[in-house]
């Protein structure tokens, strides 16, 4: 298994994207994605792609009405870290884990300060803490009259900026 940041034309890869088919309407989208700037950095087995998770630098996606995300253009040197997912029957062999660590390494190398994301998954919560990332909040909404618990983390590039000045 190789992680990596996928090209373009890698999205042709992604057969699977949060539990849907990918037909070709949205491998496209996703290669206008990766091309406009977006970092999409996937598992690859087999010649497929078996998980992934995005880092944009421009803007984070929060939860809007009806489930529309909308988009908060980010400050520099922040990075918001979204989509991660691993295809059902590769579950259980460390995939996020490693997407996380490649997620922070990449986060370093290109020089950002912080790398946060949002989650409502506790699985998704508890591999987020254990790869370094930090809760600094959370989120509540409600919608439809259930309530959803939405879990604001920072990734563990974080950790240099919360120590105490000298």
């Amino acid at each position: 298994m190789e992680i990596q940041v996928l090209t373009p034309a890698q999205a042709d890869l992604i057969t699977e994207y949060l539990g849907r088919t990918a037909g070709p309407a949205l491998r496209e989208m996703l290669r206008r994605e990766i091309s406009e700037g977006e970092v999409c950095i996937g598992a690859i087995h087999n010649g497929q792609v078996v998980g992934y998770t995005w880092i944009s630098t421009t803007h984070a996606y929060l939860p809007g009405l009806s489930s529309i995300p909308i988009a908060v253009p980010l400050g520099q040197g922040w990075g918001w870290g979204h989509r991660t997912y691993t295809l059902l029957a590769y579950r259980g062999r460390g995939i996020h884990q490693a997407l996380l660590a490649r997620r922070n390494s990449y986060a370093k190398e290109a020089g950002l300060l912080r790398c946060a994301n949002m989650t409502e998954n506790d699985i998704a919560l508890h591999n987020f803490l254990k790869g370094g990332c930090v809760v600094t909040g959370s989120y509540h909404d409600l919608r439809l009259l259930r309530r959803w618990r939405r879990t604001w983390s920072t990734g563990g590039v974080l950790e240099r900026l919360t120590a105490p000045a000298p």
